[in-house]
Parts: structure tokens; C-alpha cells; sequence
């Protein structure tokens, strides 16, 4: 008797310890339906906590949306004729930390990171960035320096992954390009 309950616990705890292990809890990343909460500015807005700007098109629609927070944080919000939001961009001071894209049904269709040079001003790709398809399942990620993608991984709508693309860059001795006669 004694046994057999020895042998019983040891099965439950077996059978147990196989159905948590084949059982995952790990989620899939590649899944990931995003919109842009406006309303959550709008909120800080009304608490008077940023501030809210407008330009409007010569029809009357918003054009582009400005929300300062503060002295140094500013999203910029640029819609369509349609009143879709189109893109959204981050800027802490003068510089664009990142910029996302829009469908027209509000899903997120891409995410780049930005770096703006300091000396310069201008403000380029640098870092890792993100596309989707229009369902929200990643499309392609990969990584972008000084406005050139460096690596890049597809993705197919299911979720497969392709083969990583690695970009190779040729410097050109002669920065100087001959004219081209448009006729």
C-alpha cells in the first residue's frame, strides 16, 4: 500500500511537472496592436499641464498638432485631410527622438528612432526601428545608421521570420557626380 501512494505522488507530480513545461507562458512579441492615445495629451491639456497648438489647413481642418510639456518635451501630432492621424514624433529640446507612422484604420505602421547631430541639427534614422502590417503583427525589424538600414529581419504575416539582410555600404572616392542632361 505504502507503495503504491509512493508510486501514485511521484506520477502526479511527473504528470504535473510535464503539462507546466510544455505549457508557455511566454507571449509573442511579434503581435503587438498599437494606436496613439491623443487623449492622454488632451487630459494634460485640460489639466493644464502642456499645452496644446494648432495649424489648420486653408479649409479649416488640423493640419498638425503641437503638445509642449514642460520647457523641453514636444510631440508633434500631423494629420490627413481626413482628420487620420498620419505620424507622431517625439522631441526633447530641439532634438527628434523618435517618429512613428500611421495607417489610416490607427494602427501603428512603423517606428524609427532619431538622432539629431548636435553641431548640425539635422535629424536622422539611428537605432532600431519597427514596421507592422496593417493588423498589428510585426512586419520587419531591424536598425538604421545615419539614414541607412543596416540590418533588417522580415517578418510574414503569420509571424515567420525570414533570413536577416545585412547592408554593406561602398564609399565612393569621388564625391563629385558628373551632371545628367535631361532632355
Amino acid at each position: 500500500m505504502k507503495i503504491r501512494l509512493i508510486y501514485l505522488v511521484t506520477i502526479t507530480f511527473l504528470t504535473a511537472w510535464m503539462l507546466e513545461s510544455c505549457s508557455s507562458t511566454d507571449t509573442d512579441n511579434r503581435y503587438v496592436p498599437y494606436q496613439f492615445k491623443q487623449s492622454e495629451l488632451d487630459s494634460l491639456v485640460g489639466l493644464k499641464l502642456a499645452i496644446a497648438d494648432e495649424a489648420k489647413r486653408p479649409d479649416g481642418s488640423v493640419q498638425e498638432r503641437r503638445y509642449y510639456l514642460g520647457d523641453s518635451v514636444k510631440y508633434v501630432l500631423t494629420f490627413s485631410k481626413s482628420k487620420d492621424l498620419l505620424n507622431v514624433s517625439k522631441y526633447e529640446g530641439a532634438h527628434e527622438v523618435w517618429t512613428e507612422n500611421y495607417f489610416p484604420n490607427g494602427q501603428r505602421f512603423s517606428r524609427f528612432t532619431m538622432y539629431t547631430d548636435p553641431k548640425t541639427g539635422e535629424s536622422y534614422y539611428e537605432g532600431p526601428y519597427q514596421s507592422y502590417y496593417q493588423t498589428g503583427w510585426l512586419k520587419e525589424e531591424g536598425y538604421y545608421k545615419k539614414d541607412k538600414p543596416f540590418w533588417m529581419l522580415p517578418y510574414t504575416e503569420k509571424g515567420l521570420s525570414g533570413d536577416t539582410i545585412f547592408y554593406e555600404y561602398q564609399e565612393t572616392g569621388n564625391s563629385e557626380s558628373e551632371p545628367i542632361n535631361i532632355p
